[in-house]
């Protein structure tokens, strides 16, 4: 068994942003005793604060081995960006679930994960890595979500549902049961998907309709 570390091991959030504060108020009630800083390497963070927080900007004045990281950025393909640079480092991620989401026993988190207020993942849910289960998102029984991706508030995936590395599905859009959605894609805000979409693919309405591929953008 892996040895677990200290309570008072510092928690870095990655991206001093709005999302970054959600994390923080997560964070301020399930780890209440341990330090928490934000880190954010932007020219306007410099010797700047958020909620209180420290910002640090220069990211040699933090002990990566002695430190854990949750990325504190929404946009995807950032987030695997830092996700991959700080993994190479040694990094240690945790996720921050927010206590007053369901989550399954039977349901199996990776790392880096942030589980918001309401959320509820159900029976068999598999969650890989640095992925966002926002506000009052439903993933029902089965569902497997990769790496890197976001489900935006208020969506509903049904049971049995894939969804691929890197896709964002937005605000109030539900995904019938048993479909794949393709990496690198998005599904628009309220969109209802009923056939599997393919990888780097937009797709809004009802039912929900492709329209100009994706692109990929050079960070």
């Amino acid at each position: 068994m892996s040895q677990q570390p200290p309570p008072t091991t510092p928690i870095i959030i990655y991206g001093a942003s709005d999302h970054g504060r959600v994390i923080l108020d997560i964070l301020k009630k399930t780890h209440p005793n341990t330090p928490i800083l934000f880190f954010d390497d932007h020219p306007n963070k410099a010797n700047a604060s958020l909620n209180d927080i420290p910002i640090i900007s220069d990211l040699s004045l933090i002990s990566i081995s002695q430190s854990r990281f949750i990325i504190g950025i929404g946009n995807e393909q950032a987030r695997q960006a830092i996700f991959n640079k700080l993994q190479n480092l040694g990094a240690q991620f945790i996720n921050a679930i927010h206590p007053n989401s369901y989550i399954s026993e039977t349901c199996s988190l990776g790392v880096g994960n942030s589980i918001m207020a309401g959320a509820i993942l159900n029976p068999g849910v598999t969650i890989k890595n640095n992925c966002i289960i926002n506000t009052k998102a439903s993933i029902d029984h089965d569902c497997i979500i990769h790496s890197h991706s976001q489900v935006a508030p208020g969506t509903t995936l049904c049971g049995r549902v894939s969804i691929q590395e890197q896709v964002l599905v937005g605000a109030g859009a539900t995904i019938i049961q048993g479909l794949s959605i393709g990496k690198h894609s998005i599904i628009g805000a309220g969109a209802v998907v009923i056939n599997n979409i393919s990888e780097h693919q937009k797709v809004v309405g009802v039912p929900a309709k492709k329209t100009i591929p994706r692109k990929e953008k050079t960070l």
